[in-house]
């Protein structure tokens, strides 16, 4: 499954954790993004990522670590995603 992830600057921890279990991380939100997982609560980001904007322009799911704060939530949201 592709995603992308946003808001995480410099910290490759949940990029390379990702990706150790199977998920191809794209530095761009596109017709095959299935969702953009980003540090916050996005109804609360005053300055919205483009990654964020072009997931909400195309209806791509948006999974905040502030909903699920621990890799393995994480990996069980997106496995509902598929």
């Amino acid at each position: 499954m592709k995603i992308a992830i946003s808001g995480f600057g410099k910290d490759k921890n949940l990029h390379n954790f990702l990706k150790t279990h199977g998920y191809i991380i794209s530095d761009v939100v596109s017709e095959e993004t299935r969702c953009v997982v980003t540090k916050e609560n996005v109804d609360y980001i005053q300055f919205k990522s483009a990654k964020i904007k072009h997931a909400i322009m195309k209806n791509v799911p948006i999974l905040s670590l502030e909903d699920s704060n621990d890799e393995p939530n994480v990996l069980n949201e997106l496995k509902k995603l598929k």
